[in-house]
Parts: C-alpha cells; structure tokens; sequence
C-alpha cells in the first residue's frame, strides 16, 4: 500500500514534483512504482529517462523498476553514463570523431605523472626522490579544478583557450584550490612548489598537452564527458530526444553543470526532482542542491512532497537525526520524542591506540554478520592510523583469534588495483589497439626495450600515416609498410567504399535500412534498401528520414538477399568506411552472420583513423570537416550513397597527398622500430583469438603466462582478484559478439566507480570507510571513530570557517546505522613531547541527551 504522500507523487499526472525523501523514507520504491504506474498509462519505456549520481543509486532503482515494471526499456542513467550515451551517440551519427573510451582517475594520474616526469627532463619540473610531490588523485583534483573554472569564464570545451586564464584566476581567488598543491607526509606538509610556477609559467600548454595525449589515446576523462555533453546539447546541430518524463534522483549530489544537462531535455516533459539536501556532501565538486531546488521550483512550477518516516533506521536513532537537523539548519521542525531502540555510546578513549584496542574488542564479541558492521571516519587519513594499530593487535595473537579489517584505498577499489588495471589494459588493446594509455602502461611494464620515450617518438610521426596502432597491423610486418594492403587494394582498384543507414544506433540488434558502396577506380556502385525486422527509432528517422514505407517503395528487399548481393560485389576487395569500425562493421558483420551470408575479409579500414592519425590539427573528423580541408562538397549528407561517393573522395586525396608520398619514410621508421613490438604483436593476436572463441578464463590465464602478471608477486590477493575478473568476464562466453561485450563491459568499469556494499559482502572483511565512501550503503551497526574535535569537523574547515558540509557529513554518517551507532575518540594527542586533552566532537551537543549512553575506557 502507498501512503498519501507516495500517492501524490505516484498517481500525479499533471506537475513537476520536487520530491524531498530522507534516508530510509521509501524514494526508490516510490519512484519505481511512479515509472510502473505511468507504463500503465500508456507512456513507453524508451519515453522515461532517469538519472541519478552514483552507480549504486542507479543499480537499485534498475531492480525496483525491474521488480515493478518487468523487463527493459526505461532509460537509468549516472549523469556521467548518460554524457557519456550522448557523446556515442553523436559520434556514431556525424562520425565527428572514433567513439571514445573512458580513462578513470588512475588512467588520468598516470598521464599526468609521465607529463611531469617529461617535464622535469626538460628542466621545468622539479621531481623529489625520483617522483612528482602529489599523487594521481591530488593532480585529477587540480585538472578538474582548472577545467571547471575554464568552463565558467564562458569557453567552449573544443576550444583550446583559456586554460591560462583560468589558471591565474584560481591562484588568486580560491584558498581551496592553492591547497590543493600540499600534501602531508609522514605527518609533514610538503607543498609543491615546482608545479605552481609551472602552471603558473606554462599552464596552458601542459593542460594542453593532457588533452592531447587524451585524444590521441582515443580517451576522455570525466570532466570531458561532462563538458563535451554540455558543448554538444548545446549545439544547433544535436537533435535532443523528446522523453515524457525525467526523474533526476540523488540531487544534492548534482552540480549546476551537471542539472543543467538534465535541464536541457526538460522542455515538454513532466519533471520529478528527488534527493535530499541535508545529505550534500560534496559541495567541493560543485554539488548545489538548494541552488537547484530554487530554479526547479521557480521555472518549472513544482510541487512539493515531502516523505515522512524511516523505514531504515530504529525509532532512536530516526529522532537523533531528526533532531539533530532541527538543532542544525533552520526552518525544520523538531521532532516527537521516541527513544525504542538502542542508546548511541559515546565512547571516550585514552588515545588513538586505546581506540583501536576498543573497535577490536567489540568486534571480537559482536555476535551477528559482521557484513552487517561497518567502521567509519571522517577521512582516510585517520582510517590508516587506526588500520595500522588494529593490524598491530592481529599480529600479535594466533591466526584463529585475528580479525580481517580492509580499508577501500589499500583493498576495495577493485578495478584501479595494479594487477587488475593491468589486465584490463591488454582487454583494452584488443579492441581498441590505438589506445596509447594503455599500449604505453602495458609496454613500458612487460615488453623489453620499450619506454615512454619510444612511445613519444611514435605519436610524433603522424603525418607519415603512423600511430601507435601501426604496430599493431600485421601489414607492418609481413611487409614492412602499416599500409601496405591499403595502398595496393588502391592502386588495383579493389578498394570498396561503404555506408550505412539503420534502424537506430544499438550495435547488439539494430539492423541496416540502406547500403552503399562504390569501387574506386571501376565507378561501380551498389545502393540497396533493406526491409528491416525491428521498427525504425524515431532517433533515426529525425537522422535519415526513411521510414518503412519509403524503403519498401524503393525497391527494398530483405537483409540475406542484399547481404548475398553486397558480398558478391564486394568480392576480392578491401572495405573502408568513415567512422565504420566503430558502428558499420559490427552491424555489418552481426548481420551477416546471423542471414549465414560469408563477406570476404581482405581487410577493413577507417577514413575517420586514415584522417586522425595525418592531419592531428582538425577540430574534429566528421565526414563534414574532412572533406572540407580537401575542398570537397557533400550535398546530401546523412544519404548513405552520397556519403560513399564523398568518402571516396577523401580517401583519394589522403593517399595521394600523405600515404604515397611519405611510403618510404614510413617503411624506414617500422623498420627501424618493428622489432620492439613485433612478439607483443603476436600474443595479441593469440589473444584475439580467444576473445572471438568466447574463452574468458583462457584469455586472463594466456595473458598471465605470457607476461606473468600474477607469478611477478605471487600474491595470493592477486590471484584471487584475477578470479574476481574472470567472472566478472564471463560475460563473453554467453555474446554474439564477445568485441563489443568486451567493449561494453571496459566503458562500464571505467564509469562504475565504487559499489561498497556488494564488495563488503563480498570479502566478508570488517570494512574502515569514509563517510564520503559510505553515501548509499547501511548497516545494522555503525562505528564512527575519531568523532573528536579537529576530526569532525576538520581542522581545517573550522580554521577556515566553512563548516556547511561537516554539519551534513556527520549527519550522513549517522544515517548509515540502522540499529546501532557508536562513537569513539581520542581524549588524548601526543605532539612531540606534549600530550593535549580533546574534547569530543561539538556536534554532540546538537543530539539529546535522551539518546545517548556516554561510557571511557579507563
């Protein structure tokens, strides 16, 4: 049954709804049953988008609306999932560039550490020890900084200005930017002063040469996503999708930037914004939820529904947060007194070690799951003291009485470990062999001979019609030229040029509409219609307009008799679209396998590749811009024929003015460097191999035995994390096409970010978390340690006054516990040779005294 206020939002037909839900009050469910209820009422799936922050929030709200609405169609996106939709989706209708992968924060830190470590080489930089002063995080947190200030100076994200700009105002306007270039080690603060003046010298172009390693890599990281997707909708070209209604959850994780995406397909939808904003904590990436709630309910007139209760939490600790809101932000009202359930301890300790001799006693008795148990902190840095003295207490008993503890930087995050970045590296390279980032990560490590020097040297020799991706072709070493069939298939004649038109842009089971080919040098063409099986998305038909009707009066015929047709003419012939290995081939070729029709493989190539790798300049490499740098006029764009015959035309001045030409240099330089690559090579084809006969656990054991990335440590955690990717690969054994479910799975592990609560009941580990790490997760019992003065709130947010976000972080953390929640602190620090009291944390004063049980140690 719902509630009365579940039904005002669930059976509301005609508002926009700002729908306020606390922790534990019923949002997903309510919004779950408002999708169902509008399935019921004639809306399409297709016609519902849904967006959320976190992958998790995601995850359930796909298994509520599953449980409710049965089986598919209903788009749930993360913001970042959805920009990075937007920007496949592009791609794959203007061929404006190849559609890109995604590079995670690790991939991201480890360009900037081999940026740096050039830089220093160049006697710009100043290395410590060998290294640059920040890690990969800390370096990520100031790319994102520069990039987020850039776009509100007003420029554009395919410009290439304003880094300089944005830099300089950083420096002079933002304390928390400055703090940023400061780390602590071994309890000193060690600031990097080497990196300011370099960006304060040469910021723009090292943010320029971060872009351009990321695009010759084929890569964008988040921020790119974001800010691509923004230049795009904004755009007078980009057609947006008419959805009926879109539901925008977790909002007070959503920045401006992020809202104003959503916002752009708001027009003559029906709107539902859910999220509460008393649990904002990431106000230093730019979440606004107030500013939000503010401009929803002014432009699009909504309504408020306000969820009450908490299903989650006992009665206790539902009116300690209750409270605790009340005492803390004005305007919310105080709540009834219930105090059924357990008193919150608080815990006061002699010291750190005194604390974590606590946490480890009460863990040895608790007697439920201890899935169900979770430690917390305010930070990491606390959480790695405490792990190191309960992993001192472990050491000293027997095996049978040690406790497992995992804290998420060392253990959790599964696919950014070492081991596992390393696998995927090569997985990556099996389906897209220009990725640099991790041809250079996985060269560097595993192949002889091989250095970022090297790696350099080869991107620089684009206009000979060489990439990193050169190596990787069996013409560079059969015949010494990465062109060579290219080339000849050319100068033959047996060069065909092809397009598509289809049903819609999802490669597992859209079908072809049109195909077009033309033979270079013959004049031969081939333009069919096909009749397809599945109903033409209204997407494409905005993209081609040829609807049904038109196909079947123009002579359309079914798929195997066009398919048996093409192959013949395509005959002993190379095929070359633009932008086709990214969209035309995979349904060319799932198509053709499923009518039984054999298509000859001679070789395929990408004009949109030919045209990234010599002419590095373009702003970007749709057919449009490509063939204007040539001079050449395509007047019916979007027409598959009138593509081939301009593709045509642009792959004719590529070889003329650029292959041909620089054929000797190029033969020279593959000569010169074939060998370093050429045993890499092959064990990638040798893995190719296995990906296509579908085999997931041969493929991670031949990676393994040809590289030794488990035997280099013999780790027992790395064998069992190989097992955890084994399975997680499973996936291909079951694929038509196990290239694209590989690429799938790649682009979802780089979006996924963190699911603590899956691994925690994974690893059945007592889990020591920040409150940051813990947004999504609950559990029977919550420790939040370190609950003292200068820790909750940091030390620095009370010296700088902003204390906003501590207030929400310790409610947050509170909200996590379900049936218990306990604090402890230290009332003692040592600095030196002095030992100062601590108080516990001020916030303890905004809960009732009702609801606490104060207990010490000694």
């Amino acid at each position: 049954m719902h509630t009365e206020d579940q039904k005002k939002v669930i059976e509301n037909r005609q508002n926009n709804v700002l729908l306020l839900a606390s922790a534990g009050s019923g949002k997903t469910y309510t919004v779950a049953n408002k999708i169902a209820e509008e399935i019921k009422s004639g809306i399409a799936p297709e016609d519902i988008l849904c967006l959320t922050f976190t992958v998790k929030g995601a995850e359930e709200l796909k298994d509520d609306v599953k449980k409710y609405c049965g089986e598919g169609g209903v788009n749930i996106f993360t913001i970042h999932g959805f920009c990075f939709y937007l920007i496949k989706e592009y791609y794959k209708n203007s061929g404006a560039l190849k559609e890109p992968h995604i590079a995670d924060e690790v991939d991201a830190g480890e360009l900037l550490y081999k940026m740096l470590v050039r830089y220093a080489e160049e006697g710009d930089y100043e290395l410590i020890d060998g290294l640059p002063v920040l890690n990969e995080r800390q370096l990520g947190k100031i790319i994102t900084a520069v990039k987020h200030r850039r776009d509100e100076l007003g420029y554009s994200y395919s410009s290439e200005e304003g880094y300089k700009i944005a830099v300089n105002r950083l420096f002079e306007e933002s304390s928390s930017f400055n703090s940023l270039f400061s780390v602590r080690k071994q309890g000193v603060k060690v600031t990097d002063y080497s990196l300011i003046k370099l960006l304060k010298t040469k910021g723009d172009k090292f943010l320029l040469d971060y872009q351009r390693l990321l695009r010759a890599s084929n890569l964008m990281d988040f921020d790119d996503l974001i800010f691509s997707a923004k230049e795009l909708l904004n755009s007078d070209f980009y057609k947006k999708y008419a959805y009926k209604l879109i539901i925008v959850d977790e909002m007070q994780d959503t920045s401006m930037l992020e809202y104003d995406i959503a916002e752009s397909f708001f027009s003559g939808a029906r709107v539902v914004l859910c999220g509460d904003p008393y649990q904002t904590i990431y106000s230093w990436r730019g979440s606004s939820p107030f500013e939000i709630i503010k401009k929803f309910k002014t432009e699009r007139k909504a309504i408020t529904v306000t969820l009450k209760g908490n299903r989650r939490s006992s009665p206790l600790l539902t009116y300690a947060g209750n409270y605790y809101l009340a005492q803390t932000f004005e305007g919310l009202p105080y709540p009834s007194e219930d105090l059924k359930g357990e008193k919150i301890d608080v815990v006061k300790c002699y010291d750190s070690r005194d604390e974590a001799g606590y946490i480890f006693d009460f863990v040895s008795e608790y007697k439920e799951d201890r899935s169900s148990l979770c430690i917390m902190a305010r930070s990491n840095r606390y959480l790695a003291d405490l792990y190191k003295y309960l992993e001192q207490i472990n050491a000293s008993l027997d095996v049978d009485k040690r406790i497992p503890f995992f804290t998420a930087d060392s253990d959790f995050q599964f696919y950014k470990k070492p081991v596992i970045k390393d696998f995927l590296c090569f997985l990556r390279l099996l389906v897209n062999p220009e990725d640099g980032q991790a041809f250079s990560r996985i060269t560097e490590k595993y192949v002889k001979g091989v250095g970022e020097g090297l790696i350099s040297s080869i991107n620089d020799f684009g206009a000979y019609g060489l990439s990193l991706g050169s190596f990787l072709s069996l013409d560079a070493y059969r015949y010494g030229d990465s062109a060579f069939t290219l080339m000849s298939a050319y100068k033959s004649k047996n060069a065909v040029i092809y397009d598509l038109e289809t049903t819609g842009l999802d490669l597992k089971k859209d079908e072809m509409i049109q195909i077009s080919a033309y033979k270079i040098g013959t004049g031969e063409t081939f333009n069919r219609f096909v009749i397809p099986k599945i109903p033409i998305t209204e997407k494409a038909l905005l993209t081609h307009g040829y609807d049904l009707d038109y196909i079947k009066s123009h002579g359309g015929k079914t798929a195997k008799e066009v398919l048996e047709d093409f192959a013949h003419f395509v005959k002993g012939s190379v095929l070359i679209g633009h932008n086709s290995c990214s969209f035309d081939d995979f349904i060319l070729n799932r198509q053709a396998q499923e009518e039984g029709v054999r298509l000859e493989d001679l070789g395929r190539y990408d004009t949109l590749s030919l045209c990234a790798t010599v002419l590095q300049n373009l702003p970007n490499y749709k057919l449009s811009t490509c063939a204007e740098f040539f001079g050449i006029v395509n007047e019916r764009a979007h027409d598959a024929f009138a593509d081939v015959i301009t593709t045509a035309k642009v792959l004719e001045r590529l070889i003329e003015d650029y292959y041909i030409p620089m054929t000797e240099g190029r033969k020279r330089i593959i000569e010169a460097k074939k060998h370093k690559f050429e045993g890499f090579y092959n064990d990638l084809i040798q893995m190719k191999e296995i990906l296509l006969s579908k085999n997931a656990l041969e493929l991670i054991k031949i990676i393994d035995l040809k590289y030794g990335i488990l035997t280099k440590n013999n780790r027992k955690a790395d064998r069992e994390s190989a097992n955890d990717l084994y399975r997680a690969l499973k996936i291909i054994e079951e694929s038509q096409s196990p290239i694209l479910t590989l690429r799938d799975f790649l682009n979802d592990v780089a979006l996924s970010g963190s699911q603590m609560d899956i691994v925690i009941k994974k690893y059945k580990k007592i889990p020591l978390i920040t409150v940051h790490q813990s947004k999504g997760c609950e559990f029977e019992t919550v420790i939040l340690v370190g609950a003292g003065e200068n820790e909750i709130p940091s030390y620095g947010a009370r010296q700088s006054g902003s204390e906003e976000e501590e207030k929400r972080i310790f409610y947050v953390a509170l909200s996590r516990a379900k049936k218990k929640f306990i604090m402890t602190y230290p009332s003692k620090k040592a600095f030196g040779a002095n030992v100062y009291d601590r108080l516990p944390t001020p916030y303890l004063k905004r809960l009732p005294k009702s609801v606490l049980c104060e207990k010490s140690t000694y």
